[in-house]
Parts: structure tokens; sequence; C-alpha cells
């Protein structure tokens, strides 16, 4: 019998691979298995995601694969999920996590049937917080919902899974419908351009309402009747929700995406500025985020992958995400290409700016003749060691580039 081409085989992992013990698994889903990784240096442990080469059939396979790589590579953020290390062998690509071991959100609201307000208003505060601050780089979520929020352990959580993440700028809004319809708002249903940052908001409007409630705000078992009832934001809030609480739920859920409350005023709401058990302090990075969050936006998803096909990215931790096993052949030890297209002088100009305001990695040489083969040599005095590498600038943004140094030795 021939094998089901929607089957997913999965391989599990070794043992032990690159610098990682592998210990049990922690879950599963429709394309992925998530193992307990310890690092053997560190003894730090992380959640291992293994997904199977295999499962990348399609381009839009790909790009959602791509996404969830660059997003957490690029956004951090305490209550964001990071990506620590990326590597693959013949079967399987390996996703180096953050672990969060205390479970989802959505479960936690089922045991507790509904969360009093004090420990929903701790929570949501941070989810709002991750949020915001996804949405000062340009990015929109798009699958908000409480199975994507999990907890590191009691009450710290971290928004996951950006697989359906997307870059939006007021001249290229988002047309596609994704992420679970109960949570999506009325634009998205509808098909029609929309700004992915809006949408965000109304989702947090359905998690609020959930939190407080311990239910959907919709008729989820009749899927007309919801679809309906999200069109028009036809719902009821329960006396027993105060009336901070149901004042800022009613300004999330409103259809016209331009009516709802923005990030910055969600982040000041009096439910959550000033309660009193509302604990945990967003991080001061959210602060610079916000006071430096521009209208104009990071290049669209298209964009992005027109501008910088078989392109290589690399963070602090050696995060390298090709899609070929040609390009993975050219690679070398002592070189990472980087794919610029027609950036290449913009790029020659932020680097001489930022070696020359920062005096930390002057220009030794450049060259810039090839486009798409660009690389740039620096040096660095960091620590008291002098140390030659190289420098992998993907542009993330307009004005802003992702810079990090591949060392050759000290």
């Amino acid at each position: 019998m021939a094998e089901n081409e929607d089957e997913h085989v999965f391989i599990p992992p070794p043992p032990h691979i690159k610098t990682y013990c592998v210990g049990g698994k922690l879950g599963f889903g429709s394309f992925s298995e998530v193992y307990v990784a310890t690092h053997d240096k560190t003894k730090v442990q992380y959640a291992m995601k293994v997904f199977p080469k295999s499962n990348l059939r399609t381009q839009g396979d790909i790009d959602r694969f791509q996404r969830e790589i660059d997003s957490m590579a690029y956004l951090h953020y305490d209550n964001l999920i990071s990506l620590h290390d990326f590597f693959w062998d013949e079967n399987n690509f390996y996703l180096i996590m953050d672990l969060c071991s205390g479970g989802e959100l959505f479960q936690f609201i089922v045991e507790n049937q509904r969360l009093n307000e004090p420990i929903a208003a701790l929570l949501f505060k941070q989810i709002a917080g991750a949020v915001a601050f996804c949405h000062s780089y340009g990015v929109a979520h798009r699958d908000l919902k409480p199975e994507n929020i999990l907890f590191t352990q009691f009450p710290i959580i971290k928004v996951t899974d950006f697989g359906l993440c997307g870059y939006i700028s007021k001249e290229r809004l988002m047309k596609t419908f994704c992420g679970s319809p109960c949570y999506c708002a009325p634009e998205c249903l509808c098909r029609v351009q929309y700004d992915g940052r809006l949408s965000d908001i109304w989702s947090l409007g359905v998690i609020l309402y959930a939190m407080v409630t311990g239910e959907h705000p919709w008729s989820v078992m009749n899927t007309s009747l919801m679809l309906r009832q999200i069109m028009k934001a036809t719902y009821t809030i329960p006396d027993y929700v105060s009336a901070e609480c149901r004042d800022l739920i009613s300004s999330l859920l409103k259809v016209k995406p331009q009516d709802r409350l923005p990030m910055e005023k969600i982040i000041n709401h009096p439910w959550i500025k000033f309660s009193e058990w509302s604990l945990v302090s967003l991080p001061s990075s959210l602060d610079t985020a916000l006071n430096t969050m521009r209208m104009e936006q990071p290049m669209t998803l298209e964009q992005i992958s027109s501008s910088s096909s078989r392109s290589s990215h690399r963070s602090d931790h050696g995060i390298i995400s090709p899609f070929d096993d040609d390009y993975q052949n050219e690679l070398k030890d002592e070189e990472l290409p980087i794919s610029l297209g027609t950036l290449v002088n913009s790029v020659d100009r932020k680097i001489r700016h930022f070696s020359t305001s920062m005096d930390r990695f002057p220009i030794e040489n450049n060259n810039v003749q090839q486009p798409t083969r660009s690389r740039f040599i620096a040096r660095s005095n960091s620590q008291m060691k002098f140390r030659k590498g190289l420098l992998c600038i993907p542009q993330v943004h307009p004005t802003n580039l992702m810079m990090s140094i591949k060392e050759e030795g000290c």
C-alpha cells in the first residue's frame, strides 16, 4: 500500500546531537515534536523543536517555517519565546528554544474555570506587553490564542508560535486568512486587506474575555452563528466582571479596526496599570520600543523573500537557516554570505555609521561588488581581545539591520 502523502513521518532525534543531550518528549503537533534538551557545558535546559524536513513540501510550508525562525531570532523580549540555536541533520531541523514547562494558558483557564481578575490582570499585562513589542517592530502575530501562550513558571508567561506572523506596512496590508476563527477579527474573516496589528488587538480582547469568564464570547458550537456574532461583535459580558475590565474588553472588540484601543493605551489602561495585583513589571525594552515606534514598517514578507532569496541568517548563537543542500555546501567556516540585493550601498553606510558611533567594529575591508554575495570584514576589540569576524546583515526593517559577528579566531 502506498504511503499516505498527507501523513507526516517523524524520525526521533538521536540521544545526543551537537552540544545537547536529548531528554523526554514534551509534546507534539501535526508538524513537529518537542523534547527537553540539556546543554552539555552550561546544563541549561531548553525545549528542542524537531521539525522533519519532509514537512516542507510546498513554498507555503517553507515560508511559514522561515517566518517562525526569523521572528524568534529577531524579537528578543522577556515574554516572547526566543530561539537560542538552530541546526539540522539529514532528517530534521532542530530549534533550540526557551523551555516553558508550566503548560498552556488555555489549560490553566480550563482547570480554574475562570480566572479572578487580579490573576487575569497579571497575565494580560505580560501578553499585551509582548504583543506591543512585536508591533513596535512591525510584526503582527496573527495567531494569538491561549494555546500559544505558555507558562515558564507561574505567573510568568511567554507568547509563542510565530508561524503565521507577518510584517506590515501602510502601503502593503495583509489579506491572508489565518489563525483560529473564534479569535479572528471580522476583517480577517472577510478576506479583505487588513492591518495585522489591529487584528491582534481584537484577538487580545477575545483572550481577555476567555480569561475572566472561562468562556468564548461567541457560540463556538454553531459555526454559522459564531461568524455572524463576530462580524457584528455581538456578545454579552457577565455582570460579575468589573466595570474597568468590561471597558477594556469592549474597547478591544470593535468591528471597525480603527476604533480599537491602540496598544499604548491598552498597556496604560486603568484595569492593568493601577491594579494593585499586577505585580509583574514589564521589561524596560518595551518602553524603548514604544517610544521609538515608527509609522513606517518593515518590508512585507513578499519583499523580504524576493530580496533575500537563499539568504543566510545568523544570530549571536550561530543560527543559520538555508533551505537547500547546494547552498549549505557553499558555506565555509571562514565566511558567511548574505543577500542584500540593491541594499548594499545602504548597508555600507549604516555599517560605517555604526562603526564610527560605537567605535567597536572598525571596518577593515569590505567587498560590495556582488550585491547578492556580499560580506564585510570587521574587527572587534571587545573584552580586551582582538577578534576578526564576518558580519551577517539581513535587513528586517527599512531602517533596521540585524548585525551579528561570526568570529574567525582570537
